[in-house]
């Protein structure tokens, strides 16, 4: 909304989704190396089985650069087509939608000088537990989001926002009839 409807991000503002952006590819290569476990994949490559025992160790939330043998361990985790394999096989497990994504964006995203995208920045994903208000103006009319009204102080909520396109790219590689038995 803020990209569409508001100013957009200032430059601060993108610095700071890079430790966000930096968080969901740890959050996403770490999934994805348990799922190999899980899923008793091997690695192609016999020296990602180290880089995915060092990677293991790192606390993503500690996360606020990307150091460059960290990128390099990753970007040889992506490479091998054990990890491919296991992505694959990613409605087996939890996966943020964004791995593809960030993953396939390394190279620039380890840049010293990275600066979040708007792309980047609709792609993170972080967990919230409050409520925030964004106000918009679109065509000479002021738009409140409803997330800060009093009736709404005391109640839990949970918001769900679904893209079509993801859903579209999940039903393409999933039988819907595993998990719905009555879909035809």
């Amino acid at each position: 909304m803020r990209i569409i409807h508001g100013v957009g991000f200032t430059e601060e503002d993108r610095k700071g989704y890079a430790k966000v952006v930096y968080q969901n590819i740890f959050t996403s290569i770490q999934a994805m190396i348990r799922a190999m476990e899980a899923l008793q994949i091997p690695y192609a490559q016999p020296e990602n089985m180290q880089n995915a025992q060092f990677l293991l160790g790192v606390e993503t939330y500690k996360m606020t650069v990307m150091e460059a043998h960290h990128a390099r361990m990753i970007k040889s985790l992506w490479r091998d087509a054990g990890i491919r394999a296991c992505y694959q096989r990613r409605r087996e497990y939890h996966l943020l939608d964004s791995a593809f994504y960030f993953l396939s964006n390394l190279g620039r995203i380890a840049a010293e000088d990275y600066i979040p995208s708007d792309q980047d920045i609709l792609r993170t994903r972080v967990p919230t537990t409050n409520i925030n208000e964004y106000c918009f103006l679109m065509q000479q009319v002021t738009l409140r989001t409803i997330l800060e009204l009093p009736w709404f102080r005391h109640t839990s909520i949970i918001l769900f926002l679904n893209k079509t396109d993801i859903l579209e790219e999940k039903i393409a590689s999933s039988d819907l009839a595993a998990y719905f038995p009555s879909f035809p």
